[in-house]
């Protein structure tokens, strides 16, 4: 994996870092109506239902046409063949419907749906919809507008105070990790031990999971070492 420097922007606006980028071939469809084409990905860490994300720049490079209505790929085959790649209408459907869900249920974090944060709109989901309920009883198209334009107004504060409800949130928990953290400073030229890494560790009982000491040969700012 080669290092990038740039951010990408994630589907809620915000800035999201990129841990580097890989070239991998990457194989559509089976058998003889595949089609593998050089695929340059970037390597996030992001809270997604999605595995990966393909660019215009790559199904261009496929020559593929995108339906979304249809949820369907076609792309010429190595064999001259139109292919069409289907997805499963009943998984996509239901994964609608899960980020639906979640898109109008209140975060933990921000005492708010994001939902409401992005639009000042209070949305139902759709088991609501379907069911008659009081709400949609007593619903009036006026009065509805006229509640609308009021929360309009009232759109910055709402943000404002989902803002203080995060901090609050991401400092209590800062708060319960670093009680049970035990600090500890080095100096230069003082020998440590590593932690193994996931790779060189083994599967036996009673194997080492310290490295050889180490030297620090430097010290940064950020409370980080370089070992020789």
């Amino acid at each position: 994996m080669k290092s990038y420097d740039d951010h990408v922007v994630s589907f809620s606006g915000q800035r999201v870092g990129t841990q580097g980028h890989i070239e991998l071939y990457t194989t559509f469809d089976e058998g003889e109506a595949s089609k593998t084409t050089k695929i340059r990905y970037l390597v996030i860490y992001v809270n997604t239902s999605y595995n990966i994300l393909l660019g215009w720049q790559s199904i261009n490079r496929l020559r593929a046409l995108i339906s979304t209505p249809h949820l369907a790929m076609k792309f010429l085959s190595v064999s001259g063949n139109i292919v069409t790649v289907h997805v499963d209408q009943k998984l996509a459907q239901e994964l609608v419907e899960v980020l639906w869900a979640y898109r109008c249920t209140s975060q933990i974090s921000t005492q708010e749906t994001p939902h409401n944060l992005t639009y000042d709109v209070k949305a139902m989901i759709t088991v609501e919809v379907g069911e008659p309920s009081h709400k949609r009883q007593l619903f009036d198209l006026s009065l509805n507008q006229e509640s609308l334009s009021v929360r309009l107004d009232l759109l910055n504060e709402l943000r404002d105070n989902s803002k203080i409800h995060e901090t609050a949130y991401k400092l209590q928990a800062a708060k319960w990790y670093n009680n049970k953290v035990r600090s500890r400073s080095f100096q230069k030229g003082d020998l440590v031990w590593r932690m193994l890494s996931e790779v060189r560790k083994t599967d036996e009982k009673f194997s080492f999971i310290l490295e050889s000491p180490f030297l620090i040969q430097d010290v940064t700012a950020e409370g980080a070492y370089h070992l020789k």
